[in-house]
């Protein structure tokens, strides 16, 4: 089992920290690069930037944002909270191998989730999606509130053969509650700790008891997102490998180097096409 942070998001106007911030995130973006991540345009709420795999950043007039997710939020969470004046969004999860199919858990803890809160006067909401890849999916919550819950099966959703079995539960915080908790974060001895103690709380209140025993935390360090150029490498097998193989043993293979610009300058007799041949 791993617990840690899985997002951060600081903001600010202070035209020094915003240039720390700026020379931090470089370094970050290059390692996202080397990676396998490409460089895309991102924006939100009035904010224009850039995104690089696991960072996004941009600006809205003198204000600064910058996000981090995944492995990158687990490793590099303090430098930037160091860096920032406000904390607006704040992710703790717990991540737990089940050894099973983690789909017909969700669908229970979404029993149990709206039990509790048929208990109550104004029970928080709760929505359920189930997926046939075995993929499943359980909000506690409103996304807007200062709190709100994701219990996931974590193999479908990351396609990481490592996550296959895993259940994976993530507290969001926002604003004025994500700025505190990452304060009380910031001063604790053990990050993974304290995640876990702030996650499993939320989900006990929200759901009961969960399989998430403390003593088996362990530091996760690997990759939870597949990078863009394996993505693309993936869809380049299934989608492209079978004409290239079926040209290639039709006697095309230079034609068809030459059409995708790989030939490299090499000349010589390919198939040659007339009017109505073939066209690459």
């Amino acid at each position: 089992m791993s617990a840690g942070v899985d997002w951060l998001t600081v903001t600010t106007t202070e035209p020094v920290a915003s240039s720390l911030l700026a020379l931090h995130i470089a370094g970050m973006v290059d390692h996202q690069k080397q990676i396998g991540f490409l460089e895309k345009a991102w924006g939100m709420s009035g904010f224009s930037g850039m995104r690089v795999g696991e960072v996004e950043f941009g600006r809205r007039e003198d204000e600064f944002i910058v996000r981090i997710m995944s492995d990158t939020a687990n490793r590099s969470w303090r430098q930037i909270y160091a860096l920032g004046q406000s904390v607006t969004r704040l992710d703790l999860q717990v991540t737990v191998e089940m050894h099973r199919d983690c789909q017909p858990l969700v669908w229970e803890y979404y029993r149990r989730a709206n039990l509790k809160s048929a208990a109550l006067k104004r029970g928080p909401k709760n929505h359920v999606i189930l997926g046939n890849d075995g993929g499943a999916t359980l909000y506690c919550g409103e996304r807007s509130s200062t709190r709100f819950g994701r219990c996931y099966a974590k193999g479908p959703q990351s396609k990481l053969s490592q996550f296959k079995t895993c259940l994976r539960f993530e507290l969001q915080l926002n604003g004025k509650l994500a700025n505190s908790v990452a304060g009380k974060l910031a001063l604790s001895r053990n990050d993974r700790e304290f995640a876990y103690e702030r996650s499993v709380s939320f989900f006990m209140t929200r759901i009961g008891r969960l399989p998430v025993p403390i003593g088996s935390l362990i530091n996760d360090s690997c990759s939870r997102r597949r990078s863009d150029v394996r993505d693309k490498l993936d869809w380049f097998r299934k989608a492209v490998r079978p004409s290239v193989q079926m040209l290639s043993s039709l006697g095309y293979r230079l034609d068809m180097l030459r059409a995708l610009g790989l030939d490299d300058g090499e000349v010589g007799p390919g198939k040659e096409f007339g009017p109505d041949g073939p066209s690459l």
